[in-house]
C-alpha cells in the first residue's frame, strides 16, 4: 500500500512540477483566456503591455515557488513518506492542502464573480482532479503511519508494566 501511494504522490508532484515549470517558461500561454476573461486584458495588446509584463513576471514568480515547493515534495516523499514517518505525512497533507487551496483561488475567483464558463477557462477541474487523487494517495496507506505509534505505545505500556513486576 505505501508504495502505491508513493507512486501516486509522485505523479502529483511531477504534474504540479511540470505546471510549474510551465508557469515559469511560458507565463502568458498559462494565463491564457482567463486573464482575458477576468480582467479584459488581451494577451497580445500592445496598449497594456506594462499589466502583462506585470502579469508575467508574478506568474514567473508564483511558478517558481511551486518548483521549490515540489522540490520539497519529493525531498519528504522519499525521505520520510517512502519509510512511513509520520511527519512526513503531515508535511505532505498540510503542505499539499496549502498549495491546492491557493491553486484553487484564482479559478474560485472567476467561478464567483465570473461564472461558470471562467472557472473551467481557468482549469479548475483538472485542480480539483488532482487534489481528490493527492488525497487518495495520501489516505491508502494511513494504516501504515498510525498503526506504528498505537503498536509503540502498547510495547511501552508493556515494558513498563513488566519493570514494575520485576521490582
Amino acid at each position: 500500500m505505501l508504495k502505491i501511494a508513493s507512486v501516486i504522490t509522485a505523479i502529483v508532484l511531477a504534474y504540479a512540477g511540470l505546471f510549474s515549470f510551465m508557469n515559469v517558461i511560458a507565463p502568458r500561454f498559462m494565463m491564457g483566456g482567463a486573464i482575458n476573461s477576468l480582467l479584459g486584458i488581451a494577451t497580445d495588446n500592445n496598449k497594456q503591455i506594462e499589466a502583462m509584463e506585470t502579469l508575467e513576471l508574478g506568474q514567473r514568480i508564483m511558478g517558481a515557488i511551486g518548483l521549490v515547493a515540489v522540490i520539497i515534495g519529493f525531498a519528504v516523499l522519499f525521505i520520510g513518506f517512502y519509510r512511513a514517518k509520520i511527519w512526513a505525512w503531515w508535511v505532505l497533507l498540510v503542505g499539499g492542502v496549502i498549495s491546492c487551496i491557493w491553486g484553487l483561488i484564482y479559478p474560485l475567483w472567476g467561478l464567483i464573480f465570473r461564472g461558470l464558463i471562467i472557472a473551467f477557462r481557468s482549469n479548475i477541474l483538472y485542480q480539483l482532479i488532482v487534489f481528490a487523487v493527492f488525497l487518495v494517495g495520501l489516505s491508502i496507506p494511513i494504516n501504515s503511519f498510525f498503526k506504528k505509534d498505537i503498536n509503540s505505545t502498547k510495547t511501552e505500556t508493556n515494558d513498563s508494566q513488566s519493570k514494575g513486576k520485576d521490582l
